[in-house]
């Protein structure tokens, strides 16, 4: 029981961090514009897949509700719920959210930097790549697909 309370407590904490006041830019995304209403919607490719994920960010006082989907153009799209905070102490966005497959739901972290909204991922599957910030949504498929096709045609 010591060790719930314990991370209840860490996570009360890690939920108190204001998040306004990050860099100019995309950053201004996770900007706060009053709670209880939507700051918008952003998109996400989870690299090295074709998975778009598209979340409606929301502003909860505290803490950034993520409702969206995560599709593939012309193949699926499943819906997608959970949540953003700041780390103060690593200078990044935490936003962790579950992919609804059907039969089966696995839990993401990504780690988005606040000056780019680019980051990494990782899911309890063992998965993990870039995630790459498309912009804001919802986005057209077609748009998809040459963002992601700009992005692939690149250095490696």
């Amino acid at each position: 029981m010591k060790k719930v309370i314990v991370l209840l407590s860490v996570i009360a904490f890690m939920f108190a961090v204001p998040m306004t006041g990050v860099a100019a830019g995309p950053a201004k995304a996770f900007e706060s514009s009053g709670t209880g209403s939507s700051i918008g919607v952003y998109c996400w490719q989870q690299a090295p897949y074709v998975d778009i994920i598209c979340v409606d960010l929301e502003d909860k006082g505290f803490v950034f509700e993520a409702t969206g989907t995560d599709h593939v153009p012309d193949c699926y799209k499943y819906p997608v719920d959970g949540s953003a905070v700041f780390d103060e102490y690593k200078g990044e966005y935490v936003l962790g959210f579950v992919q609804y497959y059907g039969d089966w739901a696995p839990t993401n972290t990504a780690y988005i930097d606040p000056a780019t909204l680019d980051g990494v991922w990782f899911d309890d599957l063992g998965n993990s790549g870039d995630f790459l910030f498309l912009g804001p949504g919802p986005m057209a498929e077609g748009l998809v697909a040459s963002e992601i096709n700009r992005r692939d045609s690149g250095p490696k």
